[in-house]
């Protein structure tokens, strides 16, 4: 990519020239400006992507808890601006947006606002509407007030506090786990910006004073603390203009504020004991942390990071090793490891499950392993590993989330932030090359800086994360205490303002915008949207006898295989089964090597191997069985354990021999190794139950509306946690039978290959032949289990509505499905838009911005036939279950509210942007599969597409009066009632509204 600007140009928009960069390595040219006015900067990743990327950055440190960068970032995208005085702008831009990334982010020193889209005049509003509402927001108190926190009386009259951001941060540190990474951050950055809850501590939000929000937007909010990142092909002139006339030509320049110092460092280690909630058992995590480097030190932090590879990465790792041989704790901790989201960057080694007696041995074991590596020197296979899956990762195309230029948002911001250019920390060859230059010259070079960095470095903290029984209940009543005590001091005119804002609150609240407020906001017309659709390829291949799918597209020389074996050959009691074989198959050793030996070989061979057990529905009566040039197979509509890996094209061959090694040979003998992971899965799920309460509150909602949801349900949802607390109450070697007759029987189920990449099959024919001693897969039998047998294996039974608990929860979440249009019908885009519709409208407004929920979402699964609502971090789950049943419920709703032709439109584009998405390669030939497998067409695809576009407002009133129906006649079919997922006193409390137990989640 090319460009004409040079560097000392001064352009007609302000902008001065200050470098241009050649990113050889990116396809594209780095171009540096400053407005000298305003003293902006700006840097341009100028390339031939369509998918444009631009973000607004300021250093924003925190110098107390009570989130207040937060906060900001909350309303100032919430709140209307001066030239969008509109309530919830940034829901508004959203509906009528193609955007392919929307979003704002609170990290420990700064703010960012990033968005992208595939369409310039589109990318143009939302960089118009971020500018004006973060350099000129109103800033009302009402937003403060909903966004942030409020006071206000309950129902009892007792003093309370809610807020979005105040509600988000309640629950921020459920579990140990989540304990460990925040003292890891507070041990090593203590009596520093970073000490400071940057999101905002519960306890301290309601001290942050409307005033001191307002000052801290105009010191940090200006041009000259503006750091502005952009990606894509639209020339930087064009953007640059637009930057200068609609912002810096009429803002004052205000001051660049300091970015954060580095940490002047301690001259001896420290050592914390840190209480936390007893939910799981009494044992601690105990971590190792030091702080290492300067995050813009860019060749530092590659030979950091591949030192960290080389002793850390994969189990077979000599100090993950150490820590999982010595038996002194239950796992590695999830803690471990390496950070760069920090000034300066950190490294932490540990373990979970470790008791008291064993601490300081932990401590000592990290030391003298560190001191042998030392010593004796890195393993040269763990140094070559480390090398070639460093270099896999730079080579791989990926997209998580949004755009792949984010990654390099990131990169530029580590550097760019901190003082040094912007493309600093932004290339990954010349540091890499350069490592491997230091380690031919120097065959210690590693081994020095093991010294250096964890040996002689006494920035380091000894951390002990212990449970404490009372704990969380001791927290909750210094809290309590608190606001008592705060509701004491209240005088009277006190208690009546209170009342008074409260009130005022709620009218801002019902305050509706009118649609010519509506139209303030720039968005796309229907004529924007292309009625087309991107089609993969894809070709059914044999392979020596075996079925393949094959979707041929650029992966930059990686393949992504999976190989499924179909599981509905089994006996309907094994299936809870399944899903703790798959993990546990890819995670021990092999007959004559052990785990860590093959860990190692895995590391060194392929990108990632996993396994997963699944299922796909079948649609439209679509044919099961498929004609394949070796023949037909029964293959559509059933469930699998698939075994994944991905590797470079020129190691498929050994990938494929090690895969089929560990699909056929993985050992069940090891029965500590197995023992160690069955705790290590079980503390796992009661981990993840604590940090994704909505998930598993939406798995449970929409288990009984097909086969697949309630295997999903059974697979990854509360039944497979009390399965696995079954387990550990089983012998070992029971387990280890177990495993061992299921692995006989997949060997013998036989195989279906998918592959996406651009590897010539012929090398992959000659690389797979070893697979086909798999044969092709079994056509289902008898034991094909039905749905009212699955169902019986589910510990739940259908009934009126389910609250959950555990002790690890404090804050709520609910969720409730209810049947939707079939697919292939004309109304499934109308559902489409109508849940996009009610999550950035109405419900939005009744349970967000006015119950103070988190998350609100509504979504719609025509495939597997249900239109679900969830929230999350929500105060009052009864209420906005309350709010979505009578929404729903009223299909005169929107046509009372005369949904407008403008405001449909808005929806249509905002709902077209979530289906076009761009996807990475890997993802686009997945998705193909996923497809063949439903049995979706792309003519069906189309027609769906079409069909959205051209929906019309009496398609949505019929799907709404359909949906209507749907709830009123759902506690009847038994399919539909409402799922809670709450802390201990909010399940009380909503399990009485609807009259049954509470289940007490194990832990």
């Amino acid at each position: 990519m090319k460009t004409d600007l040079r560097k000392g140009r001064l352009l007609e928009s302000g902008f001065k020239i200050l470098e241009i960069v050649d990113l050889k390595e990116l396809d594209s040219v780095g171009i540096l400006a400053v407005h000298e006015k305003s003293r902006a900067e700006v840097f341009h990743i100028y390339n031939d992507d369509e998918e444009n990327l631009f973000s607004f950055a300021f250093t924003t440190p925190s110098r107390d808890s009570t989130g207040v960068s937060h906060i900001l970032e909350h309303i100032v995208l919430s709140g209307g601006s001066k030239n969008y005085p509109i309530k919830n702008a940034f829901n508004i831009l959203a509906q009528g947006s193609l955007n392919t990334y929307l979003n704002a982010m609170t990290m420990s020193g700064s703010t960012i606002y990033p968005a992208s889209s595939l369409n310039e005049h589109d990318y143009f509003n939302l960089m118009s509407v971020y500018g004006d509402s973060i350099f000129r927001p109103l800033l009302s108190e009402w937003t403060f007030m909903q966004e942030g926190h409020h006071l206000y009386f309950d129902e009892r009259g007792e003093l309370k506090v809610n807020g979005v951001v105040y509600n988000e941060v309640k629950d921020a540190y459920p579990t140990i786990d989540s304990y460990a990474d925040r003292w890891i951050t507070k041990s090593l950055f203590l009596d520093t910006h970073f000490d400071h809850e940057f999101g905002g501590d519960p306890d301290h939000i309601p001290d942050l004073s409307f005033n001191d929000l307002k000052k801290f937007h105009r010191l940090h909010y200006t041009p000259a603390n503006c750091k502005i990142f952009l990606a894509g092909n639209i020339p930087t002139e064009k953007q640059l203009n637009f930057l200068n006339e609609r912002f810096f030509s009429s803002l004052p320049p205000g001051k660049k504020v300091e970015g954060l110092p580095k940490i002047k460092r301690r001259e001896s280690p420290v050592s914390y004991t840190v209480p936390c909630p007893l939910i799981t058992e009494k044992k601690s995590t105990v971590l190792l942390s030091w702080l290492c480097t300067d995050i813009t030190d860019h060749y530092e932090n590659m030979a950091l990071s591949i030192l960290i590879m080389a002793i850390k990465n994969h189990n077979g790792s000599p100090l993950n090793k150490a820590l999982i041989d010595s038996g002194l704790g239950e796992d590695i901790s999830p803690s471990s490891g390496h950070r760069v989201e920090y000034r300066e960057v950190s490294f932490t080694a540990g373990l979970r499950g470790v008791s008291q007696r064993n601490r300081e041995k932990v401590k000592n074991l990290i030391m003298n392993e560190l001191e042998r590596l030392e010593r004796e020197g890195l393993p040269k296979e763990e140094v070559e590993t480390a090398l070639i899956r460093a270099e896999f990762f730079f080579r791989e195309i990926r997209r998580s989330g949004g755009p792949f230029s984010l990654n390099w948002m990131t990169k530029v911001y580590n550097s760019w932030l901190n003082g040094a250019e912007p493309w600093n920390t932004l290339l990954f060859l010349p540091a890499f090359n350069e490592v491997k230059r230091r380690l031919k010259e120097d065959p210690r070079f590693l081994e020095k800086m093991i010294r250096r960095y964890f040996l002689e470095n006494n920035h380091r903290a000894f951390i002990v994360i212990e449970p404490k029984k009372g704990f969380k209940e001791e927290k909750e009543a210094a809290s309590a205490l608190k606001l008592k005590e705060r509701e004491a001091a209240l005088r009277t005119e006190d208690r009546e303002k209170i009342v008074k804002k409260v009130a005022k609150l709620q009218e801002y609240h019902q305050e509706k915008s009118t649609p010519d407020t509506h139209e303030i906001i720039p968005h796309l017309k229907r004529d924007d949207l292309e009625q087309v659709i991107s089609i993969q390829r894809k070709r059914l291949i044999d392979v020596h006898g075996l079925p393949m799918i094959f979707h041929p597209i650029y992966t930059n020389g990686i393949s992504y295989v999976t190989m499924l074996f179909p599981l509905d050959i089994f006996p309907i009691d094994d299936y809870m089964w399944m899903p703790f074989f798959s993990s546990i198959a890819v995670s021990m050793g092999l007959p004559g090597m052990d785990y860590t030996l093959v860990s190692s070989l895995l590391a060194k061979t392929v990108g990632r191997f996993s396994s997963n057990a699944g299922c796909f529905s079948l649609l439209n009566e679509t044919a099961p069985i498929i004609e394949f040039p070796g023949g037909p197979f029964d293959i559509r509509g059933r469930d699998w354990v698939s075994f994944s890996f991905r590797a470079l094209d020129e190691k498929i061959g050994p990938a494929i021999d090690l895969a089929y090694r560990i699909i056929t040979e993985a050992d069940f003998s090891d029965l500590k190794r197995l023992k160690d992971l069955v705790l290590e899965l079980k503390n796992d799920l009661s981990s993840d139950i604590a940090y994704s309460g909505a998930h598993y509150a939406v798995q449970f909602s929409k288990r009984l509306f097909s086969r697949s949801l309630l295997i999903d349900s059974l697979w990854d949802g509360f039944d497979q946690n009390i399965f696995l607390h079954k387990l550990i109450s089983l012998d070992i070697k029971e387990i280890s039978e177990k495993l061992t007759s299921i692995q006989s029987r997949i060997k013998k189920a036989g195989v279906l290959i998918n592959l996406v990449g651009d590897i010539p099959i012929n090398k992959f024919k000659k690389s797979a032949k070893i697979l086909s001693s798999f044969g092709p897969p079994m056509p289902r039998n008898e034991l094909y289990p039905d749905y009212e047998s699955l169902l019986s294996l589910s510990a739940f039974k259908p009934g009126k509505a389910e609250v959950f608990t555990s002790p690890s929860l404090e804050v709520s979440s609910a969720s409730i499905s209810i049947k939707s249009t079939k697919y292939g019908s004309p109304l499934n885009g109308a559902e489409f838009i109508l849940s996009h519709i009610l999550s950035t409208g109405a419900l939005w407004d009744e349970v967000r911005v006015k119950g103070g929920a988190y998350v609100v979402e509504v979504f719609s699964e025509y495939v597997n036939n249900h239109f679900t609502f969830l929230t999350s971090n929500d105060p009052n789950p009864i209420k906005s279950l309350q709010k979505f049943s009578s929404i729903i419920g009223d299909p005169t709703y929107y046509k009372n509210d005369s949904l407008s032709e403008d405001a449909l439109t808005k929806a249509i584009i905002g709902t077209y942007s979530v289906v076009k998405q761009p996807l990475s390669p890997a993802v686009k030939g997945y998705d193909n599969f996923i497809r063949f497998m439903w049995g979706i067409s792309d003519k069906q695809r189309l027609k769906n597409i079409k069909n959205l576009i051209n929906t019309t407002r009496d398609q949505v009133y019929a799907v709404h009066e359909h949906l209507a129906e749907s709830i009123r006649t759902a506690h009847e079919s038994g399919l539909t009632y409402p799922i809670i997922v709450a802390g201990r006193e909010q399940a009380k409390k909503a399990a009485k509204e609807l009259g049954v137990e509470v289940r007490h989640l194990l832990i």
